[in-house]
């Protein structure tokens, strides 16, 4: 056996040392072909990469954490990973500060503002409209603008990426701009701050950065294909902004080479989402010019913007104490502005008058439920949605409730044990679980309880409920869908009064998604 291993040594040393050098033969997947071993400086050897074909077009891809050229030319400039000087390369998420699909029909109120002289914009079949009555007018414009504001953060990129589609090619004398900026509307003047597209008079698509009503514009751009939709990308940075077309890169502003004299792209530091379409003192020879958008999302990258989506949803305008986009704009409560509604007894079928429909709010309750009975207190239901109103799930995280006598209470002690019912597909509290396979579906509330409010018999107007408010928050979501219910119900389990009357109120931690 011994000399077994040293003939077997022997052998080995033998073997020419180019084939102990070969190792692992690294092929390309698709071609079958070997890689090859390339000097990569300080007398190391690295495998060379073949990188992606080039994009043909008026920009291309480049190189990870490349730096930008800064012309205000068509650039061939794009980051598509972060490298930090002295920290290696780093991880930036993209962070969703907002989004809409205009896919209403009606303006949301909640999320912009609207101006104009003469001109008007709408939304159908899916898009926002500028010139939606097709005029060419001299001096007249549209806008809309979201009352939002959007934050610079130096290093971090500030993006936003619009789906539009310009119905017909760019004319003279009509300027249409779209992207983050101030701007006053409605009206022509220059923005005051901000980084956006240009149609302009001269029939020509640019991108602008605005600086304090100082602008900086890119060369002419080539107009992408008419009546078809396009990806259009503005991104900017605290050192340079990016204008992109289809993922292909069509102008770069830098602030070193362009803006030499401003310290960022805005001085502002915040702009809204502007959209304007102005014809101004000659009319353009044509009236169906008009832009149409689809949707817009605006992200921030690169800085430490964790945040929750609940805290997402809210700035994006989906927070639950608000109508949504397609629907009945205001408040979700049932809060008044006006005298409250006279004291109701309650019912486990419906609403009752002292209750009116909403997400929370304010009841004026008769306290003459038959012991042992749930009334509804409150009632809401999660709009349907469609293709005018995008379905969103109620995602509830908690509920307040608070209470006090109003008129005094005949009889008496006063006992009240709330629950949170929901997930029923109709406002009755009665309604039930139906069948498997039984059509049509229908769906029981299901029930938390939240806690108890009781006051002492014969108690005074202003004797709050007690022992205090009731605050109850859940680590695990309540989660109402589309078309279903959530309501706040109460059983009467002390003593039925003949008279007098309290007031209850009642607040959802809540968003939609």
């Amino acid at each position: 056996m011994k000399m077994k291993k040293i003939l077997i040594a022997f052998a080995l040393l033998c073997v020419p040392v180019s084939v102990m050098a070969q190792g692992l033969p690294l092929k390309d997947g698709v071609a079958s072909t070997l890689a090859t071993i390339e000097d990569c400086g300080s007398s190391k050897n690295c495998v060379l990469q073949k990188g992606p074909t080039n994009q043909t077009g008026s920009g291309f891809t480049g190189i990870a954490g490349q730096t930008g050229v800064g012309t205000t030319s068509n650039s061939k400039r794009f980051n598509p990973a972060y490298v930090g000087e002295g920290k290696g390369q780093l991880v930036a998420v993209p962070k969703i500060l907002f989004q809409d699909v205009f896919n209403a029909t009606t303006q949301n109120t909640s999320n912009y503002k609207y101006n104009i002289t003469t001109m008007t914009m709408s939304q159908s079949g899916g898009f926002l409209i500028t010139n939606a009555g097709g005029i060419n007018t001299i001096n007249t414009n549209a806008a809309l603008q979201t009352n939002r504001f959007f934050p610079f953060f130096n290093k971090a990129e500030l993006r936003i990426d619009i789906n539009a589609l310009k119905v017909i090619s760019p004319q003279t004398n009509e300027t249409i701009e779209m992207g983050l900026m101030t701007a006053t509307v409605p009206g022509a003047t220059v923005p005051i701050d901000g980084c956006f597209y240009r149609w302009n008079a001269a029939a020509e698509l640019r991108g602008v950065c605005n600086v304090n009503s100082v602008e900086t514009q890119t060369t002419a751009i080539t107009s992408p294909s008419i009546a078809v939709f396009h990806h259009y990308q503005i991104v900017i940075n605290g050192d340079a902004v990016v204008f992109s077309i289809d993922d292909l890169v069509v102008g770069t502003i830098t602030m070193v080479s362009d803006i030499p004299g401003a310290g960022q792209p805005g001085l502002s530091t915040a702009v809204p989402f502007t959209v304007r379409h102005i014809n101004g003192a000659i009319a353009p020879t044509l009236t169906t010019q008009r832009l149409q958008i689809s949707n817009i999302t605006i992200t921030q990258v690169g800085s430490d913007l964790d945040r929750t989506w609940s805290e997402t949803a809210a700035g994006n305008g989906q927070m639950a104490y608000q109508g949504q986009n397609g629907g009945t704009m205001g408040t979700t409560a049932n809060t008044l502005n006006g005298a409250t509604p006279a004291a109701a007894a309650l019912t486990n079928t419906a609403i009752s008058a002292g209750s009116p429909v909403g997400l929370g709010g304010l009841a004026h309750v008769l306290p003459t439920l038959a012991a042992g009975t749930d009334g509804i207190l409150f009632s809401f239901q999660n709009p349907t949605g469609g293709t005018g109103q995008t379905p969103r799930n109620l995602v509830i995280r908690g509920v307040v409730l608070s209470g006090t006598v109003d008129l005094v209470l005949t009889g008496g002690p006063l006992g009240f044990a709330y629950s949170l019912a929901y997930g029923h597909t109709a406002i009755s509290l009665a309604t039930t679980e139906s069948g498997t396979f039984v059509s049509p579906s229908t769906k029981a509330p299901r029930r938390i309880w939240l806690g108890t409010h009781s006051a002492i018999a014969a108690a005074v107007a202003g004797t709050a409920l007690g022992p205090g408010s009731i605050n109850v928050t859940f680590s695990a979501p309540v989660v109402v869908a589309p078309g279903e219910f959530v309501a706040i119900a109460v059983r009467n389990q002390g003593v039925v009064t003949s008279a007098g009357s309290v007031v209850i109120t009642a607040a959802f931690d809540a968003y939609f998604e």
